[in-house]
């Protein structure tokens, strides 16, 4: 069983949400990863080294061959055995460099650990409700 977190290099809620909306563009995937996400990944790698290096470290794929959206996201899916570790130092490291966190159909704001607020949408003229 894994444990399943994206980092996204976006900035704002909206933008994130964006990224998200495109995880199923498989046209978008195995693009160079941001400067931010780079960075993000190289830190990661630093303290928890990848599959190759530690079979038995917390991985279930390596985060650099996992680029998606055009190098704005970067999918981690680490064992769940030994996630509780490596997901504390992910929110805390991408909270570090700014980066958005959605994991569970949610996003994570850099400046806090919540979920931040779904954007708005605006209602069409058939969905709209009558003024109180």
């Amino acid at each position: 069983m894994t444990v399943d977190l994206y980092a996204l290099d976006a900035s704002s809620v909206e933008e994130a949400q964006a990224i998200v909306d495109l995880f199923e563009d498989r046209e978008r995937y195995d693009k160079p990863f941001t400067a931010k996400l780079t960075s993000f990944i190289d830190g990661l790698l630093v303290h928890f080294p990848d599959a190759e290096t530690d079979p038995d470290g917390p991985w279930s794929n390596d985060p650099r061959q996992s680029s998606m959206v055009d190098g704005r996201c970067c999918e981690m899916n680490m064992r769940a055995s030994l996630a509780d570790d490596l997901y504390e130092y992910i929110l805390t490291s991408c909270k570090g460099r700014d980066l958005y966190v959605y994991e569970d159909g949610q996003i994570i704001r850099p400046d806090t650990d919540r979920a931040a607020e779904p954007a708005p949408t605006k209602r069409r003229w058939w969905q709209r409700r009558p003024p109180d």
